[in-house]
């Protein structure tokens, strides 16, 4: 009888200290992993000119959107908010379009609902945005979606029927090992329909990996969905470990619907704004201590609320470990400046930077010692050619590029120090694959040197030149 009651008593003095806890949402939560705004992101039109030529479609990582035609319908139905051409200038690279087979015509379509745009204006958005950027590559995937009506022809032959104007702007040969330098302003088609086309022959089943457990019986199944979405991104990672790696793209699909909602999912609000509070689960430590990647907060004596995170900002956040080499695409719904910046940067994580001037590898001289120069060496994959760009600083082997001495001087040496985020080692990789110094006074970019042979250092930037170009190489 004693235990009986103080067990009573313990339950009835959890409940009222529960009681005084926040248990529906929390204050305003910002992040900019997901967005739900209709201005335009930071611009980011030009990233894949950054990548070494010889960089295959299975070894980009490549920031994406699931149905990224899909704005209209309400919270059931939307998934995004930004035009495709909004979209593709802040840096998504892989498109999934949804296409309703009506008349001969191929509408755009999220389940029943009509998107206001037809599949051939959405490929004029595509074809506008590469003839200004012609460095870059789009994927999209075609999915026949909805009833067909009204047709006297298969939906491959309707496909195939815009060929004439379209065909030119696509890969029609591209392959899994496809060179980048071969699909720069192209389009790559993943078919996800029976018929064969003209527009190339690659199949999203049989070509691609991918993770698209999109089913939630409720918003408490978030936390299941995030465990998918990372467990994948450790499994494409694993790829890495093979240097041939040139394989399959491996989608990693970061959205969820049914008993939750698509904004719910990616961003855990309680209403779809950008910055609208978060949710809470209900969960209290230290009577719940699982869910380990959701946030704790409002704590008090002791016990503090577990909160709902969306995907968008976990996966952003998980991307950032150096551990993380290839993500291969992901694809959310709603995505912020900063989960696209996740995914670019995942490219530009432990790899060597070639020289567009002799071929050769960006290197510090002698090994990672402090205080040894920048220069240009035949590449041999050691620690002291391998380069992780995170946010201003570029890192090798656990120092980062600095400029040693007064940087408005012709040559100034760049060489390997202790990271301090000084503005000595303050840089922005800009989109024509020229490196430069965030200081301040006259613009200043990393130079192959040639009067001093193989030492990069810095030299006003100019036009592009290959003397001033260092792209990423990818395996």
């Amino acid at each position: 009888m004693f235990a009986s009651n103080a067990r009573r008593l313990g339950a009835c003095a959890m409940l009222s200290l529960l009681s005084i806890l926040p248990i529906g949402q929390a204050a305003a939560h910002w992040d900019d992993a997901y967005y739900h705004d209709y201005h335009d992101l930071p611009a980011q039109s030009r990233w894949m000119g950054t990548l070494h030529d010889s960089a295959t479609l299975g070894t980009i990582s490549m920031p994406g959107t699931h149905g990224s035609a899909a704005r209209h319908g309400g919270w059931i139905s939307e998934n995004q908010t930004l035009t495709i051409s909004q979209q593709l200038s802040a840096g998504i690279r892989f498109l999934d379009l949804r296409t309703r087979h009506y008349h001969n015509r191929l509408e755009l379509h999220h389940g029943i609902v009509y998107q206001f745009q037809s599949f051939p204006q959405a490929l004029d958005e595509i074809v506008a945005f590469l003839q200004k950027h012609p460095t870059e590559t789009v994927v999209i995937r075609v999915k026949e979606e909805g009833k067909a009506e009204g047709n006297s022809r298969p939906f491959g032959s309707t496909i195939n029927s815009y060929f004439p104007k379209y065909g030119k702007y696509f890969a029609t040969r591209a392959e899994l090992n496809s060179p980048l330098k071969d699909l720069r302003g192209k389009i790559v088609l993943f078919k996800n329909f029976a018929d064969t086309t003209g527009f190339g022959n690659m199949n999203y089943h049989w070509d691609t990996i991918r993770q698209d457990d999109h089913h939630l019986n409720s918003n408490w199944d978030l936390y299941w969905k995030w465990e998918k979405v990372k467990a994948f991104i450790n499994a494409t990672n694993q790829v890495t470990k093979n240097p041939n790696h040139r394989g399959m793209p491996f989608i990693n699909f970061l959205s969820g619907s049914g008993g939750a909602l698509p904004y719910f999912v990616a961003s855990g609000h309680s209403d779809t704004r950008t910055g609208a509070p978060g949710l809470v689960t209900g969960k209290v430590t230290p009577f719940f201590n699982d869910w380990h990647d959701f946030p704790r907060g409002a704590c008090f004596i002791g016990m503090c609320t577990i909160y709902f995170e969306g995907t968008n900002t976990l996966t952003k956040n998980y991307l950032r470990n150096p551990h993380i080499q290839y993500a291969g695409i992901i694809a959310a719904d709603f995505p912020g400046a900063g989960l696209i910046q996740a995914v670019i940067d995942v490219n530009r994580t432990n790899r060597p930077m070639i020289s567009a001037t002799n071929g050769q590898c960006l290197d510090i001289e002698y090994g990672l010692r402090p205080g040894s120069n920048l220069i240009t060496w035949p590449c041999h994959g050691g620690a002291n050619q391998r380069f992780t760009v995170r946010g201003e600083q570029i890192m090798v082997g656990g120092y980062c590029l600095d400029v040693a001495g007064n940087r408005n001087v012709h040559m100034a040496r760049v060489v390997a120090r202790p990271c301090h985020g000084g503005q000595n080692q303050r840089w922005k990789v800009q989109d024509d694959g020229t490196i430069r110094s965030r200081s301040t006074g006259p613009p200043r970019c990393l130079d192959l040197l040639v009067e001093e042979k193989n030492r990069v250092g810095l030299w006003a930037c100019h036009a592009p030149s290959p003397d001033q170009q260092f792209r990423t190489r990818l395996h």
